[in-house]
C-alpha cells in the first residue's frame, strides 16, 4: 500500500515538472519573439539617427560651397587660374576642393563620402567649381553612433563591403532587412539603409549587440536547476535547525535596556553632503540638493524651498505636522525655508535633528555660493550697465568666428559709439552721462536677440557680436539701433552714436574683424556722425548709410 502510495507521489510530481517545464519553454518563445521584434526596431531608429547625422552634415558642406562660392577671393583666383592663391584659400578651409576652368585647383575632400558641388559664375561665365563633402569616415559613424539610444554598432558599406565603422575594412556586409549575419567573428542582428538617393552604392548598416541564444530552452533548464538547488538548500537548512535545537541552552528573558541618551550625530551620508554643498557653486542647483536630501534623511513625503511670505501648508494638513527648516541665507528680500511635509507616522525627533543640521550647512554653502556668482558677474560684466565686458565679449568673438570659420557660417561685429558724450558729461555732470549710457545699453539690449552679445567695450563704446548673420543683416540692426536712440525717452539731452559693421568672410580673423568695423567706425564719425558705415565690395572704401 505504502510502495502505491510513492508511485502515485512520484508521478505526481513527474507530470507537475512536465507541465512547468512546458510553460517555461513557451515563456521562453515569447520572450524571444518579443526581443527581436524589439531589436528591430531599435535597428529602425538607429538607421534614422545615422541619415540625420548625414543630412546634417550635407546641409554644412553645402552651405560652405555656397559661403566659398561667393567670396571675392574665391572668384579672383579661379578668374586669374591662380594656383597660389587657391592653395592659400583651400589651406584654411579642409575639405574643400577649388577647381579652375583653366586647370589650376587645390585642396583636398574625403575619398568616401557625400560631395557637393557648385559652379562659381561671375558675368556669365564659369570661373570653376568649389567642391566639398560631408565624409562618411571614422568620425562620422562615431558621431551618429554617439547620438544613439542604444549600444548598438554601425558601419558604412559600398557596394556591400565594409568601407568605415565597427567591424573590419572590406568585409562583406548586406541585410536590407532584419536578419542574423555573420561579421567579424561574432553574429549579429543587422538592417541596411542607402544613405542619399543619388549614392545608391554607399549604405548604412545598423548592428545589434551579438545575438544572444534562444531563452526557449535555457529558461526551463534554469528553472529545473533552481528547483533542485532550492531543495538542496532546503534540506541542508532543515538539518542545521535540528542540530541547533538539540545545542540550544535553556531560555531565559533578558529585557531590552533602551539607549543612553545624547545627542545624535548625523550619518555619515550627510557628513559626505556637507562637503558636496561646500563644493557646489550654483544656487539653484543647491536648493535641489538639499531638498531631495532632506525628503530622503527624514523620511518626509514631500517638502519644497518656500520663499518669504509663501503659505506653509497644503489644503487639509495641519500647519503643525510640517517641518519648517530656515534657511539663513542673508538674502535680502528674506530668507527661504525647507518645508517637508510628514510620513504617516510623522517626524521623530531624531529626523527633525537632521533636517535643522542640513539647514545650517545648506544656509552657509548657498551664501557662499552668492558671493562666488558675484565675483565672477564683476570679472565678466560691466557694472554700470549690466552688459558684457570687453574681457567676455573678445573671448565670445574669438569662439564665435572660430565656428563661423569652420562650419562657413556668416558672421558680424557692429560697433557703436555715442557722438559727442564728452560734452554730456562736461555740460549736464557725470551722473547724467552715466543715465545716457544705462539707456543705450538697454536699446543694444531691447534690439539683440538671445544669440548676439552686447558689451560695453570702453568708455562710450559699445560693440555686438552677432553669430550666423550677413553684413545686410548687421547693416538692418544698426538702423534699427539709430532709430531707436533717436527716439529714447528718460535722455536728459538728444544723443545720437555713430556705427561701424564687419562681416566674416571678408575678415580672415576675429582680430581683423574688429579693426574693419573700427576703421568704418572712424570713417563714419568724419562724415558727420550719427550714421551707419560698412566696407564696400572692394573692402577698401567704406559705404555709409
Amino acid at each position: 500500500m505504502r510502495g502505491n502510495t510513492r508511485t502515485r507521489t512520484a508521478v505526481v510530481v513527474l507530470l507537475a515538472l512536465t507541465a512547468l517545464l512546458g510553460i517555461l519553454w513557451l515563456v521562453g518563445r515569447t520572450i524571444d519573439r518579443n526581443r527581436t521584434t524589439a531589436s528591430n526596431s531599435q535597428l529602425v531608429a538607429d538607421l534614422q539617427v545615422a541619415r540625420a547625422t548625414l543630412q546634417s552634415d550635407v546641409a554644412v558642406a553645402t552651405r560652405k560651397a555656397s559661403t566659398l562660392a561667393h567670396m571675392p577671393r574665391v572668384e579672383n583666383a579661379l578668374a586669374g587660374n591662380d594656383g597660389a592663391a587657391l592653395r592659400a584659400i583651400a589651406a584654411t578651409h579642409p575639405d574643400v576642393l577649388l577647381i579652375s576652368s583653366r586647370g589650376a585647383r587645390a585642396g583636398t575632400v574625403a575619398p568616401l563620402g557625400v560631395r557637393r558641388i557648385l559652379p562659381v559664375v561671375s558675368g556669365g561665365r564659369t570661373l570653376g567649381r568649389v567642391v566639398t563633402d560631408a565624409p562618411l569616415d571614422t568620425s562620422f559613424v562615431n558621431r551618429a553612433r554617439a547620438s544613439l539610444p542604444s549600444r548598438d554598432l554601425l558601419a558604412v558599406t559600398r557596394r556591400g563591403r565594409v568601407a568605415s565603422g565597427a567591424l573590419p575594412i572590406g568585409v562583406a556586409l548586406s541585410a536590407s532587412s532584419p536578419r542574423e549575419v555573420d561579421a567579424g567573428g561574432h553574429t549579429y542582428r543587422a538592417l541596411g539603409s542607402e544613405l542619399v538617393s543619388d549614392r545608391p552604392d554607399l549604405r548604412v548598416v545598423a548592428l545589434a549587440s551579438p545575438a544572444t541564444r534562444t531563452l526557449a530552452w535555457r529558461l526551463p533548464l534554469a528553472a529545473l536547476a533552481t528547483l533542485c538547488a532550492a531543495g538542496v538548500l532546503a534540506l541542508l537548512a532543515a538539518r542545521a535547525f535540528r542540530r541547533q535545537d538539540r545545542r540550544r541552552p535553556p531560555e531565559h528573558v533578558v529585557a531590552d535596556r533602551p539607549p543612553e541618551p545624547g545627542p545624535q550625530a548625523p550619518p555619515m551620508s550627510l557628513a559626505m553632503l556637507g562637503e558636496q554643498l561646500a563644493a557646489t557653486k550654483d544656487v539653484d542647483a543647491l536648493l535641489r540638493v538639499i531638498l531631495d536630501a532632506a525628503i530622503k534623511a527624514t523620511g518626509a513625503s514631500g517638502g519644497k524651498v518656500a520663499r518669504p511670505g509663501e503659505a506653509v501648508t497644503r489644503a487639509g494638513e495641519p500647519d503643525s505636522d510640517v517641518l519648517r527648516v530656515p534657511l539663513h541665507t542673508n538674502d535680502p528680500d528674506g530668507d527661504p525655508a525647507l518645508l517637508l511635509y510628514p510620513p504617516p507616522e510623522g517626524f521623530g525627533a531624531e529626523a527633525a535633528g537632521i533636517a535643522h543640521w542640513l539647514g545650517n550647512h545648506a544656509g552657509t554653502a548657498i551664501r557662499d555660493a552668492r558671493f562666488h556668482r558675484v565675483v565672477q558677474e564683476q570679472e565678466t560684466t560691466d557694472v554700470l550697465t549690466g552688459l558684457a565686458n570687453r574681457k567676455q565679449f573678445t573671448t565670445r568673438l574669438e569662439r564665435e568666428f572660430a565656428r563661423a570659420e569652420q562650419n562657413a557660417l556668416p558672421l558680424s561685429v557692429v560697433l557703436g559709439d555715442l557722438d559727442d558724450f564728452k560734452a554730456v558729461n562736461d555740460r549736464l555732470g557725470v551722473r547724467a552721462g552715466d543715465d545716457v549710457l544705462r539707456v543705450f545699453a538697454a536699446t543694444l539690449r531691447r534690439c539683440s536677440r538671445d544669440v548676439d552679445l552686447a558689451a560695453r567695450i570702453s568708455g562710450e563704446q559699445f560693440a555686438v557680436v552677432m553669430p550666423e548673420t550677413d553684413a545686410d543683416g548687421a547693416m538692418r540692426f544698426a538702423e534699427r539701433l539709430r532709430t531707436e536712440l533717436a527716439a529714447a525717452e528718460k535722455l536728459p539731452a538728444t544723443v545720437t552714436a555713430s556705427y561701424g559693421v564687419a562681416s566674416y568672410p571678408r575678415a580672415g580673423s576675429a582680430e581683423e574683424l574688429l579693426t574693419i568695423a573700427d576703421a568704418c567706425l572712424h570713417r563714419a564719425k568724419q562724415d558727420g556722425k550719427n550714421r551707419i558705415v560698412a566696407p564696400a565690395p572692394s573692402m577698401s572704401t567704406p559705404t555709409r548709410a
